[in-house]
């Protein structure tokens, strides 16, 4: 009565989970009483307990599917081919060019393409839960959740590969932080960069990025044994649900392993 408490709303006396917790910690300032602490807690809690997604939480999922999937596949060659097949062949039947072909192109990889794959793995379930048939939106939440530590995983990957292929350009970034200079310099070969370091690295964060696509798959695996939105389904809605993760998860390590080993 006296004072804001959260900047989101929240009743913190009530919270379950930390979905919509900003850590502010504008609620420990404000209690006059000290009621409220930090505490740590197992990895994944929130996983593991009946955690329900809403729908701009389920959305927002596909979208970040969508974006880490542009990002890994879009290193190698071969999959960045077969990931633009349908976007390019999409856009020249339509005639679309310029800025719409780019805003057609992000619509169908980061928008579409997830939510038929969505949809897909939800119909799948349908039809093998025969007459206890699996609603829709159940499936497709407990889908979603299982993806999200590969998506963690991937995005991670391409965040410790960008960080050490970005050490060459440290030094000249302090002297020249608008790097025009800098740009100009490379272009002229008059500004010959030092990769030693970078070398040293790169086959550690390659090393690095499976340990992190294993620690994924491990979480994966551990989600979807007790997470209990994923424990409420048929046995046959349960293998769908993993084969198919397994098969989203295989998309990474396949393009990983073939882009850093290969």
């Amino acid at each position: 009565l006296c004072a804001r408490s959260c900047t989101s709303n929240l009743y913190p006396a009530a919270l379950r989970d930390n979905r919509n917790c900003l850590l502010c910690t504008q609620c420990l300032k404000t209690c006059p009483h000290d009621n409220l602490r930090f505490s740590t807690r197992r990895p994944f809690a929130d996983f593991f307990s009946a955690i329900d997604l809403r729908p701009a939480q389920l959305g927002f999922i596909l979208l970040l599917s969508g974006c880490v999937v542009y990002e890994i596949l879009s290193e190698w060659p071969l999959s960045f081919g077969l990931m633009m097949w349908l976007p390019d062949h999409l856009t020249r039947a339509l005639a679309i060019t310029g800025s719409m072909a780019n805003f057609a192109s992000a619509t169908i990889m980061f928008v579409a393409l997830p939510a038929l794959a969505l949809l897909g793995v939800a119909a799948l379930a349908q039809l093998v839960s025969g007459r206890r048939a699996a609603p829709i939106g159940a499936t497709a939440k407990a889908f979603a959740l299982l993806l999200l530590p590969t998506i963690a995983a991937a995005h991670i990957i391409k965040s410790m590969l960008k960080m050490s292929s970005r050490i060459p350009y440290w030094r000249s970034a302090l002297s020249d932080p608008k790097g025009i200079e800098t740009a100009q310099s490379i272009v002229n070969g008059t500004l010959a960069l030092d990769t030693s370091v970078a070398d040293v690295l790169d086959p550690v964060v390659s090393l690095a990025a499976v340990a992190v696509l294993a620690l994924a798959l491990a979480a994966t695996v551990q989600i979807f044994r007790r997470s209990a939105l994923t424990q409420k389904h048929s046995p046959g809605v349960k293998v769908v649900l993993l084969l198919s993760v397994l098969a989203y998860w295989s998309i990474f390590g396949l393009t990983i392993l073939r882009w850093r080993f290969g």
